[in-house]
């Protein structure tokens, strides 16, 4: 007679190596090493205010396109752009456009990372255009939605009106381009693991809110190829003080002119600076 079956399942014993819990594939030590390569990289070899720099407001410096093809480079990537979705009525003016970037190691030919980017004309940016009062008619005066006032680079006070932009058509091809910037930009950030110290361009995504704190407006100097953050930067740099994104360009204004960067600000800024490199010459 045969033995009756077992039919109990036997529980499989579970080794190290199958573990469902994932193993660093390196260590704690490797990475670090890699990220300080990163950083030294950053600092060393791109340029701040055009590859990277501060936006007031922004708790981490922002990675430019350059800098992001720069990383690129360095680290043998190559990218791939894809429109993954749109929208387009030409009928109303709405236009709206995704894309995927996806880094590729050139070396193995494997995914590094990938990142979906957006834009659209509804945004502020494209949907609206802000016109001094010296510029706008009195029909736009009439159409506006909102109006508040900015100080200019000189320090008076202007009027400033919102309006809405009656020509989308033409900001279709940038709008596109916006849209595929931040995916490029979103995917080189998680592929060299650089989110951790850098972070996307929000120079294009400026809000209404930093406008009106007067930290970001279309006269102000948080422009990154403005003359003033060009004179600013030139001034640190004969002073012998590095901006890096662990040290932020709004706080080495402050610690060295005692004044917060604002537009209202720039040309005392600008002046004290120059007071500065003055009296290290003269030490000399």
């Amino acid at each position: 007679m045969l033995p009756a079956a077992n039919n109990k399942k036997e529980t499989p014993v579970m080794t190290n190596s199958q573990s469902i819990v994932p193993n660093f594939e390196i260590t704690v030590e490797e990475n670090k090493r890699r990220i300080d390569m990163v950083k030294k990289f950053v600092h060393s070899q791109m340029a701040i205010g055009e590859d990277y720099g501060t936006i007031p407001g922004v708790e981490k410096p922002s990675l430019f396109k350059p800098g992001a093809e720069k990383l690129c480079n360095i680290f043998g990537f190559s990218v791939e752009i894809q429109e993954t979705d749109k929208m387009e009525d030409w009928n109303k003016g709405v236009f709206y456009y995704a894309y995927k970037a996806t880094i590729r190691s050139k070396r193995t030919g494997l995914v590094e990372a990938e990142c979906i980017g957006s834009c659209n004309s509804k945004e502020s940016k494209y949907a609206f255009r802000w016109l001094p009062a010296f510029k706008a008619t009195e029909d736009d005066k009439t159409r506006a939605d909102k109006s508040e006032k900015r100080i200019a680079k000189s320090g008076k006070e202007f009027l400033w009106y919102r309006v809405q932009n009656d020509d989308p058509f033409s900001q279709v091809n940038t709008i596109r381009k916006m849209a595929q910037k931040r995916a490029m930009v979103g995917a080189v950030l998680i592929a060299t693991r650089a989110s951790g110290f850098l972070t996307q361009d929000v120079e294009d995504m400026a809000d209404n809110r930093q406008e009106r704190e007067g930290k970001i407006t279309s006269s102000s100097p948080a422009q990154k190829n403005s003359p003033e953050i060009q004179k600013m930067f030139s001034a640190l740099k004969e002073l012998e003080v590095e901006v890096t994104p662990q040290k932020e360009f709004e706080a080495v204004i402050k610690e060295i002119t005692d004044l917060d960067f604002t537009a209202k600000n720039v040309p005392e800024i600008l002046n004290r600076l120059q007071v500065k490199i003055q009296e290290k010459n003269a030490t000399r």
